[in-house]
């Protein structure tokens, strides 16, 4: 076999003279810079952990040698911290004079960079009370979208910026640097790593706790060239992998327990809630004798307002308090998906459209940052049949997902939630005489059945149906928002007593419209909260008048 070598990567660029051009700089070295030389310089502090000493001082360091002449500032001296224990002293060194201003970059090294969990926010906070400054920046050390996970705001101060130092999956430093690794990589295993594939490697994003890039992209390439020598091959192409058996291994999640969970937050869709929690479990118990598709995947038919959304939402944090922490939500308004054009948004544009660099929102990115995530469709009745249906045909049949810009991701991992207002009309039809239940839910099931093709909608686990409310349901529902209206009302130093005229008048009210539990909630805030404003705290009544309910002072 002969050794072949990369194609496709461009020259190296050089200056007029044949000498080379310098290095571009990382995008987060730019950033810091912004602050640094700018016409009004203000210092920054820099937050990062001690096995990223290297990677931020070294080049911040040259880059200032570099660029500060130029703007004939004085010199920015770059601090890096070993010990968090030195703390108070290097703060202390820190304050100087208003006669003698400088720049300068304080880098701490911290052990546990989570802003949730560990010291980061209280230094960053210390940082900026001792030296009277809000500008922050704080690079963290594990993934590159560590930071979308945390409310920016409540990591630091108002005002803070926060640099990620870690190179962007498909930065130029990024694609730069995999070029020389598949150069050695080429000669190495006797192979041509072309242009495509080096990209390919490049964009790939982070595991939750993987390696980041580059070292991610370059164990990529080192693999997928050995998966080519090894299938007799010589050209390296980029190979979609599927997480091992181990990631659908049995769960702790009782059934039973998360069918309460469910019940306690979903009120009147009892039977709604157990189908759900039978399936969830199925599919996180590694039993299923499907292995190609998602652990489950589920339809809630019924109509606005029966608790579809919310019921999705509640089994996320159910799961959660059942240990599986690594659970989220991707909810995707599948009522945008109109065309191909606005489905750019969720599937991203073909390489070299406009948005084609913009990525992390792509529903693929997403589920590849959180591939054990509950996915709702939500609203799937309304979006484009031709896009929907080619989506859900490969996602419930292959248990993938594809972008338009050709990268395929594996959503075995995923629990799918579809929801549809399709059949809700059959469901709500007033009843005739004996046996018509039946005959509704008969006629709902049939216009479920017509809205997806049947190669999509007999790889659905079930289609559950989301009662409507009767007179009893909706008295159950207004029960849990009086308990809350309770709750806050007390908080705010009121005492209110709702009569049974009152709770009668709001339960009617929402049965007169299809967007009623909705409806119950407005009510309650227009008839029982609004009143309250203004008014001195005691003791008052919630009354039946003429025209509506008042509240008078007891």
């Amino acid at each position: 076999m002969n050794t072949h070598t990369t194609t496709g990567a461009p020259p190296s660029a050089q200056r007029r003279d044949g000498t080379p051009l310098p290095r571009p700089l990382p995008e987060w070295t730019k950033e810091v810079l912004s602050h640094l030389l700018a016409k009004d310089p203000v210092p920054v502090y820099v937050i990062a952990p001690s096995q990223e000493a290297d990677a931020v001082s070294t080049p911040l360091t040259a880059a200032l040698r570099r660029y500060t002449p130029r703007w004939r500032h004085a010199p920015t001296r770059v601090r890096v911290v070993r010990e968090t224990s030195r703390l108070k002293e290097i703060l202390r060194d820190s304050v100087h004079s208003p006669e003698q201003p400088h720049k300068e970059v304080l880098v701490i090294l911290d052990r546990y960079p989570d802003p949730g969990l560990s010291e980061v926010r209280e230094l960053a906070r210390r940082v900026a009370d001792c030296l009277h400054t809000p500008l922050v920046v704080v690079v963290p050390a594990r993934a590159w979208e560590e930071l979308e996970e945390y409310d920016r705001a409540s990591a630091l101060l108002p005002g803070a910026v926060l640099v990620d130092a870690r190179p962007r999956p498909g930065s130029p430093e990024v694609v730069s640097a995999l070029r020389e690794d598949a150069r050695h990589l080429s000669a190495f295993h006797s192979v041509t790593i072309p242009e495509p594939t080096v990209l390919a490697a490049a964009l790939a994003p982070p595991e939750n706790e993987g390696c980041s890039q580059p070292l991610l992209g370059r164990r990529l390439l080192d693999q997928w060239a050995t998966w080519t020598v090894l299938d007799g091959g010589d050209c390296v192409r980029p190979r979609v992998g599927r997480e091992p058996q181990s990631g659908r291994s049995v769960c702790a999640v009782d059934e039973l327990a998360l069918t309460c969970l469910l019940r306690s937050e979903v009120v009147g869709q009892d039977e709604s809630c157990a189908a759900l929690a039978r399936h969830v479990v199925l599919g996180r118990s590694g039993m299923r004798l499907a292995s190609q598709r998602p652990r489950s995947a589920v339809m809630l038919a019924g109509s606005t307002g029966t608790g579809k959304t919310l019921l999705a939402q509640t089994l996320v944090n159910a799961l959660r308090e059942h240990g599986q922490y690594e659970t989220t939500l991707i909810r995707v308004d599948m009522g945008a998906l109109t065309s191909g054009h606005l489905s750019a948004s969720l599937l991203g544009s073909p390489p070299g459209y406009v948005g084609s660099e913009n990525r992390e929102q792509w529903l693929t990115s997403r589920i590849t940052r959180t591939p054990s995530a509950v996915l709702l469709l939500d609203e799937v009745d309304k979006a484009d049949p031709e896009l929907r249906d080619a989506l859900l045909l490969e996602l419930l049949g292959n248990g993938t997902v594809t972008d338009y810009a050709g990268r395929t991701v594996d959503a075995t991992g995923l629990d799918v939630i579809l929801t549809t207002n399709t059949g809700a009309g059959a469901l709500t039809r007033v009843s005739t005489g004996f046996g018509e239940g039946g005959d509704r839910m008969e006629t709902a099931e049939a216009e479920v059945r017509r809205l997806l093709p049947p190669e999509v909608f007999n790889r659905l686990d079930e289609v559950i149906f989301m009662h409507p409310f009767d007179r009893g349901r909706m008295m159950t529902v207004l029960e849990r928002v009086l308990e809350r209206f309770e709750d806050v009302s007390r908080a705010a130093g009121f005492r209110v007593t709702v009569e049974d005229g009152v709770r009668d008048c709001l339960v009617t009210e929402a049965l007169a419209q299809p967007d009623g539990v909705r409806r119950l909630h407005r009510k309650v805030e227009r008839w029982l909260v609004a009143p309250l404003l203004g008014r001195e705290p005691g003791r008052y009544r919630a009354v039946m008048s003429a025209a509506e309910p008042q509240v008078v002072p007891e």
